[in-house]
This record gives structure tokens, C-alpha cells and sequence, in this order.
């Protein structure tokens, strides 16, 4: 067992680990759980006590780490945004050289499965949900921008722009290693970036962001043939940036599905928070930033399709803020 890479996540070891908390348990099943790329995720039962659970078993360092979603998910729940319980944990890395989360597992389903079973009403209700749900998190406030490194362990910056500066730099030089996109988009990225300075210097409110807010991390749980938000998951990208950064997903991946949804989802967020007249101007700097790393991450995964769209999408909001007149 030397580290996550290396593990065959056996019946075997995963009861080595689970007995961490449990000493005498035994592992009934262990039903791997696809998504996400940061963490082994699985459901597990056992016996021993009688269990069921989510076991997440993960060797990322910092900004990636359990530590770090531990901490977010107890922040969560002080301030009564639906989280999944944590029911044990393990970051010390004493006795695994990976770190151990033992969750409840959500009772629904991943709303991304039943989108299409689900009638117009209820998705329109759980879209202003969701806004709802998001606002609350953006709710969290902070004194300075961080990214979030484990429990109450933060890296701050002296503001945002000085942080989207670092990673667009980061990402530009994973970037140069593959030679996908062309040389131009770096230098077109960078003025544009440079042109609205004066915006990213204005943020002065940190809050929590979840960073991955889309369909695929939200449970939904039906009753008396309706759909309703159970809960939602995956906190590995949470950070302490400004609120605007949290739309990324959404519109990538939410309002894709219509107008009637973008609109139920603007005014669940807006319920609660307002947005401003650079909502979407900011909204497109941020589809640039992430997109950026996606297009990168899509090409290393050998999904060269998506990336060839990603790519023509970034080059699409690239053009409408080298057109707009700025701030």
C-alpha cells in the first residue's frame, strides 16, 4: 500500500483501511463510484458493525486534499447548507500514506441521472433551488482571498487578481508542454486579462465558492412523484474567491438545458444575493480562467473533441471582451 496509484482497492486492502475506525469489521461489497478524479470514491458495506457508507481515500496535497473537504463540509454545516454527514476521517497519514473519509451516503439519486425523467415544473422548482443553494454557500464570507490548503489552513493572496494571475501562468505553461492551442490565444488571453485589471482589483468580498456546482454533484431525493434537493457533494475545488467565479459550472452545465432554467436559477441566487451590472462580463473572464485548465485536462485525458469545442468556446469569449468596450 504505498500510495493511492498503487492500490488495487482490493476487498482486502479497503477493509485495512476501513479498520482504522471499525477494527473488526469485514467488507461485504465495494461498488466504485466513477466519477470524480481527485479521489478513489466508493460506496462500501460491511459488517461488524452493520454499515453502509461513501469511503474516500485520496493522497492530494493541499488545495486537493480530505483535510481540506473536511473542513469545508463542517463549514457547511454550521451554516445549514445540505452537506453529506461526516462519519469518520483520517488525514494524519500515520498509519496509510493517503488520507480517509467516511461519509453518509445520500438516500436519493444523482440528479444528473433523472434529469430527463423529471417534468417541467419540478426541474424549474429545483433550478431556483439550486440558486438558492449556491447563494447560501457565497453567503460564507471571508477577510482575504485564499485557496484552501486543509483545515483553517489557508495560501492568501493580496488580492484576486494577483491569484488568477499565478494560475493563468501555471496553466500557460502546462499548456506549452502539449502545443494545443496556438500561440496567439496565450498573448490574446494576456491582454485581456490585463484589460480588465481595474475589475479584478475592485473584488473586496471573499466568500466560499464550491468551485464544481453543476448537476453531477447535487442528490435529489423523489416523494409523492415529486423531485426535491437532497444534498450536495464534492467539495475538492472550494475555495475563498469572489461569488462571480461559482457561475462557471452553471453556465456550462445548467443553463445549457434552457432559458426557463437559467432564469429559475438567477432568481433562486438572486433571492438572496444580488449581482451587479459586471456579472457578465466577469461570468466570461471567468469561463477563460477555467477553460483554460479544462481544454488542458480534456487533451490530457484524450477527449481531443471536447477540447477542439472547449477551445473554439474560449476563443468565442475571448473575442466578445477584446470587443467590449471594458469597465
Amino acid at each position: 500500500m504505498s500510495n493511492l496509484h498503487n492500490l488495487s482497492f482490493s476487498k482486502k486492502e479497503l477493509e485495512n483501511a476501513v479498520r482504522i475506525f471499525y477494527e473488526n469489521c469485514k467488507v461485504v461489497y465495494a461498488k466504485r463510484l466513477a466519477r470524480g478524479f481527485m479521489n478513489y470514491v466508493a460506496e462500501i458495506k460491511i459488517t461488524n458493525p452493520f454499515k453502509t457508507f461513501i469511503l474516500k481515500i485520496s493522497n492530494q496535497e493541499k488545495k486537493y486534499s480530505i483535510e481540506k473537504e473536511v473542513f469545508v463540509i463542517k463549514l457547511l454545516e454550521k451554516n445549514n447548507v445540505s452537506a453529506p454527514k461526516i462519519i469518520k476521517y483520517d488525514y494524519s497519514k500515520k498509519k496509510f500514506p493517503f488520507e480517509i473519509l467516511i461519509l453518509k451516503k445520500f438516500n436519493g439519486m444523482i440528479l444528473n441521472d433523472v434529469w430527463k425523467k423529471i417534468d417541467k415544473k419540478d426541474q424549474i422548482k429545483i433550478a431556483y433551488d439550486l440558486g438558492k443553494i449556491l447563494a447560501k454557500i457565497n453567503s460564507i464570507k471571508f477577510k482575504k482571498f485564499a485557496a484552501i490548503h486543509g483545515f483553517n489552513k489557508f495560501k492568501f493572496y493580496k488580492n484576486y487578481y494577483e491569484a488568477v494571475n499565478k494560475d493563468i501562468h501555471d496553466v500557460f505553461k502546462e499548456h506549452k508542454k502539449i502545443n494545443f492551442l496556438e500561440k496567439e490565444t496565450y498573448k490574446r488571453v494576456k491582454k485581456v486579462f490585463k484589460k480588465y485589471k481595474p475589475l479584478f482589483l475592485k473584488f473586496k468580498k471573499p466568500v466560499l465558492v464550491h468551485n464544481d456546482f453543476w448537476f453531477d454533484h447535487v442528490f435529489v431525493k423523489k416523494s409523492k412523484n415529486r423531485y426535491k434537493v437532497e444534498g450536495i457533494i464534492d467539495f475538492g475545488f472550494a475555495g475563498i474567491f469572489p461569488k462571480e467565479m461559482d457561475f462557471v459550472k452553471p453556465h456550462r452545465w445548467i443553463f445549457d438545458k434552457g432559458k426557463d432554467i437559467e432564469n429559475a436559477f438567477m432568481e433562486g441566487y438572486q433571492s438572496l444575493i444580488k449581482l451587479d451590472k459586471n456579472f457578465k462580463t466577469l461570468l466570461y473572464l471567468f469561463r477563460v480562467h477555467f477553460d483554460l485548465f479544462f481544454i488542458y485536462r480534456l487533451y490530457k485525458t484524450h477527449q481531443i473533441k471536447l477540447a477542439k469545442e472547449y477551445k473554439n468556446k474560449l476563443n468565442h469569449f475571448l473575442s466578445i471582451l477584446e470587443n467590449a468596450r471594458g469597465i
